[in-house]
Formats: C-alpha cells, structure tokens, sequence
C-alpha cells in the first residue's frame, strides 16, 4: 500500500537527511512506493510535503517511478532522485539509441540506486521491417546491444525482476533471448519472464540464466510451435529446464508448451519446498505417454504444498487416473 513517512527535528539529529532532502526547515516527508500523480490522488493531504520531498539536485524524492515512451523518458528519469528509489517500471523500451540512452543513464545513477529493490521492464517490437527498411541480422544487433545495455544498469542487489522479453524476439528473432535473458540479475529472489514460444534452445538459454537463489519464478512461454501439427517437442529443453529449477523455489508458475515424457521430467523435478505450484501446460499430440503423466503427477507434489493451480490443455485422463490424482493431493 502506500507509505507516508514524516520526520520532525531532523535537522538537529540528522543533518546528513537534511542535506539529503535539500531542506532548510525540521520538517520534512519521505514518500515511499506511489510517484507524485499516485500521491495526490490517494493522500490528498500530503500533496504539499510531496511537493517538497527533493533532494539537493532538485529531483522528486520517490520510492515508486514509471518512465514514459521513447525521449520523454530520459527526461521523466533524469528528474527523479535515485537515494530512495525502491521501485522502478520502464514499460516501454526499444531498442535503438532512445532506449540505450534511457539504461545508460540509469547505469550513471546505480551506485546512487541503493533502495532499488524491483526493476520491471517490456521490450517493445522493432517495427516492421517494410518500414524501417532493416535486415534481421541489423535488428538482432540492436537489441543485444540493448541487453547489454539493460545488464551494465540493473544493480547487482535487486530483489526482484519481470521482464516482457517477447517484442524483443518478436522479429529479432529467437537468437537474441540468449543475449537477454544474460542481463538477469545474479541475486534475484523473485523472477517473472514472457517469451515467446517454447523451443529446446530457449529453454536451454532460460535455465542457464536462473539465480539459484530464486524463492519465486514466473516464467511464461506464451506463443505455440508447430507442434501442435505433429511434429513434436524436444523433450531436451524441458529436461534441462526442469534441472534448473533452483531448490529454494517456494513459488512456481510455469506456462509452456510440452510433450507428456518432457512434462513427466519436469514433475518429477519439482523442487520439495513449494507452496505454490500453478502449472498450464499445452500437450502436443505426442501420444502414449499419458498414464506416465498421470502417475508423475500423482507422485509431484510436494508435501508442503498449499496452492495448486493445474491446467493441461489436449491431455486425455481417465476416471481412474483422475482419482489417483485426487487422492494423491496433499
């Protein structure tokens, strides 16, 4: 919720806060988590200390920001202050040299980002390639650039990232998730990744990126393959991304497509501390492999388990299986 935190006297005891705060008087207000539009609207009370909350540079003293589109927002980010920036939204970077300008000013501002806590960030597509007369080879250039633009001005101590990394690959191609997915910080404690459509080396380039000291992972492949014609999926990503998994993993919400042995893999690798499990999985037609299923989902769940959300779309089950299931719940 929103946060309003007020000091009195803090030049007699603190006058280090003071200088921070570029204030002259004892009082002075530290808002935390909402940006000045947020602040008005739901403290209307408090708008005239928000007014004031700045520090020596004149910059808006937040603990919640969200940059605008294209050139606006290195203007928007070169007015905030980064001392008590907790979290930062940037919904809408694109590659080329506004977006690279937008990190590399972030980039300036890191030592300075020492409360920032939770980074989101949406890739927007490259446009079409009729308009802007760009090869793929000239775009996927761009947006590793872009990521490694993206992983010199992420701060080592973040606790939580998202990331909607499917413009990015949209029409760069997937070649690049490899170069994006390497910004993910090293330390993270809660991770949320949109990509696009499941394939073996996108799993693979996913599961060499995971911290292993992730306690939640969001991780959705949205789009589907061809597979769906016949054609099957290589159960070798989903194997590898299921040893990836890190074991301690509390919370877990996997959308993806798979055959039933990948999918069998994956429950069997289910790391034993999670208490929340949503997992919505699109079968191939991939057949013969079910019962297996079936059984490895009987067998999956972890005994601490609290919150279980199950989707499997195009997968046969029978009365009897689903009865093993059900009463191997915990």
């Amino acid at each position: 919720g929103h946060r309003v935190l007020l000091g009195r006297a803090l030049g007699r005891s603190r006058p280090g806060l003071m200088e921070l705060f570029g204030a002259e008087n004892a009082w002075s207000g530290v808002l935390g988590f909402c940006d000045h539009l947020e602040v008005t609207a739901a403290v209307p009370c408090c708008s005239e200390t928000a007014a004031g909350c700045r520090d020596v540079r004149g910059r808006l003293l937040t603990g919640s920001a969200s940059l605008p589109m294209s050139s606006v927002a290195l203007r928007h980010l070169d007015r905030i202050s980064p001392h008590l920036l907790v979290r930062l939204s940037i919904p809408s970077l694109t590659s080329g040299s506004e977006g690279e300008a937008v990190l590399q000013l972030l980039a300036e501002m890191r030592e300075d980002l020492k409360s920032l806590k939770e980074v989101f960030v949406h890739i927007t597509p490259p446009r079409l390639p009729r308009v802007t007369g760009e090869s793929r080879a000239t775009r996927s250039e761009a947006v590793s650039v872009l990521a490694g633009a993206l992983s010199a001005a992420l701060p080592c101590w973040l606790d939580s990232f998202e990331a909607n990394l499917r413009g990015g690959c949209l029409l760069a191609g997937d070649s690049v998730l490899g170069d994006l997915v390497s910004a993910i910080p090293k330390h993270l404690t809660r991770l949320g990744l949109d990509l696009n459509h499941f394939s073996s080396s996108d799993a693979q380039a996913v599961a060499k990126s995971l911290p292993s000291s992730l306690r939640e992972l969001r991780l959705l492949f949205h789009g589907r393959s061809f597979a769906w014609l016949g054609s099957g999926v290589e159960a070798s990503g989903t194997e590898e991304l299921a040893s990836a998994l890190p074991a301690s993993l509390e919370k877990l919400h996997l959308m993806l497509e798979s055959s039933a042995h990948g999918a069998s893999t994956l429950c069997q690798a289910l790391p034993p501390n999670l208490r929340h499990l949503a997992l919505d999985l699109q079968m191939t037609l991939a057949r013969g492999s079910e019962a297996r299923l079936s059984e490895a989902l009987a067998a999956a769940f972890p005994c601490h388990l609290a919150v279980l959300q199950l989707r499997l779309t195009d997968f046969n089950m029978s009365l009897a299986e689903l009865r093993t299931f059900a009463e191997s719940l915990p």
